[in-house]
């Protein structure tokens, strides 16, 4: 009996099965990384300039507007309630006390 023959008969095919496998992982390693950089976006990483506001719903301006105008009657009844805070007498107010 011959070894050589049984040796070449199982080596041989496990060697091709075994560089078949290895080129097809190496092969598919790239292609998964080819699909990768696909999906990668470029964009700029500096944010850019926002010169232009975005609107915001009508309901809400106007209540601020209403809020900075209630503000601004409030100062100036402030203001008034002051200066005739000043104007009053004491004396005659506690002479008018029955």
């Amino acid at each position: 009996m011959n070894s050589k023959p049984f040796a070449v008969n199982y080596f041989l095919p496990i060697f091709l099965v075994a560089c078949f496998s290895t080129a097809l992982v190496a092969w598919g390693g790239q292609k998964q990384a080819h699909q990768q950089k696909a999906k990668q976006s470029i964009s700029d990483t500096v944010p850019k300039i926002k010169t232009d506001k975005k609107v915001r719903d009508l309901d809400d301006v106007l209540d601020d507007l209403d809020n900075a105008q209630f503000k601004l009657n409030m100062d100036k009844v402030k203001t008034e309630l002051d200066e005739a805070m000043k104007k009053i007498d004491m004396a005659k107010v506690k002479m008018a006390k029955p």
